[in-house]
């Protein structure tokens, strides 16, 4: 796939993203490339239980990403659920 250019990008304190379009041999279709990060300081720990060796304190939280074209119209959406395990307490 041939790069198509940068997309929508986005800084905050805690959540950082950028969208990249790409285009493949079809120049009707597009595959757009959602890069994000968050910062571990945006989840809050709690004490996973019962706790388990291996994981003691876990984070959880859910990335919802929709696309919408020049109408507003949602042409894309996912849901990802986020998940993380310490085992020791931040």
């Amino acid at each position: 796939m041939e790069n198509a250019g940068r997309g929508l990008t986005s800084q905050r304190q805690a959540i950082s993203y950028e969208a990249v379009s790409m285009f493949g041999d079809d120049s009707t279709k597009a595959v757009v490339n959602v890069h994000y990060r968050i910062n571990q300081d945006f989840f809050i720990f709690v004490r996973n239980v019962p706790p388990r060796p291996d994981a003691e304190y876990i984070a959880r939280g859910e990335l919802s990403v929709e696309l919408q074209n020049d109408d507003k119209v949602s042409v894309a959406r996912e849901m990802r659920q986020i998940v993380i395990e310490r085992s020791t307490e931040p």
